[in-house]
């Protein structure tokens, strides 16, 4: 939740982002505050905390201190949760497995439905569809790619660089491109989508708000991750680019209707029993 406050205080009025400020400069006790007396601390009134709080996707202040509080929770459990060298096998699947739990929550608390919506909108009118990534954000794109192409839209997944480059170079204003990344900051996929955009390609990102990749983007789906990559490669990020794709295919799909029934169920029937 501080993380999606933290992506959406730009966006927000003078007087709601004030009160976004107070609660990321007091978390704990934001729990605990009566609405009142947010309000106060604010320098605003009780209707905008509540348009605050609908600004970040909740239905009034009681759902969003709910919010709040599992947020904190996972974020304590989460630095908390480091494995050890001593650790048993069945103490390192519970550290893993839970904070690969944490980060799909962390997840569907960021994820901004606008920005959701706008991707099924693009990705609908769309006559091709590029995913881009490397590394392990590479083989994100190819299990999107693996997924999308069922509902009949052509779909390649570019998972090297010079192809990438190469692929920006020559879409038109019919391709989505769909670029993953965790951190946002290898500066020739940024400039892939930049080079796509200009062409006149939708430019979704997948990556943290405002890295370079995410400036460069026209679409943007924000995922702000707390893991630790220095020593193995991403794990449990990984999962929540995964689960927003697996949305993004889901929901597009219902968007298509019957079109996209069909095609799901003849590529189905296409499979050998």
């Amino acid at each position: 939740m501080l993380n999606a406050i933290d992506q959406r205080l730009s966006t927000l009025t003078p007087a709601e982002r004030r009160v976004g400020q107070w609660i990321q400069e007091n978390p704990e006790a934001s729990l605990h505050i009566a609405l009142a007396s947010l309000a106060d601390h604010a320098n605003v009134s009780e209707p905008t905390v509540v348009r605050f709080c609908r600004s970040m996707d909740c239905s009034g202040f009681r759902e969003f201190k709910l919010r709040l509080a599992q947020s904190l929770a996972d974020t304590r459990s989460r630095y908390h949760s480091d494995v050890q060298a001593n650790d048993s096998v069945r103490e390192i699947a519970q550290k893993v497995i839970r904070r690969g739990a944490s980060e799909l929550n962390s997840a569907l608390q960021q994820i901004s439905t606008e920005a959701l919506e706008q991707s099924i909108s693009v990705l609908k009118e769309s006559q091709q569809i590029l995913f881009y990534g490397v590394g392990a954000s590479g083989i994100v794109a190819e299990d999107a790619q693996h997924k999308f192409f069922r509902l009949g839209i052509p779909c390649t997944a570019y998972t090297d660089i010079p192809t990438i480059l190469q692929s920006a170079a020559i879409v038109n204003s019919k391709a989505v491109v769909l670029a993953i990344s965790k951190s946002g900051t290898n500066q020739e996929l940024a400039l892939a989508a930049k080079n796509a955009r200009e062409l006149g390609a939708a430019v979704i990102s997948l990556t943290t708000a405002n890295s370079l990749l995410d400036t460069n983007a026209s679409i943007k789906l924000r995922l702000n991750s707390e893991e630790d990559t220095n020593l193995f490669t991403p794990m449990s990020s990984r999962l929540a680019q995964l689960s927003i794709l697996d949305t993004l295919q889901v929901a597009l799909a219902t968007a298509m209707g019957d079109k996209a029934t069909e095609k799901l169920k003849r590529t189905k029937s296409a499979l050998p029993n």
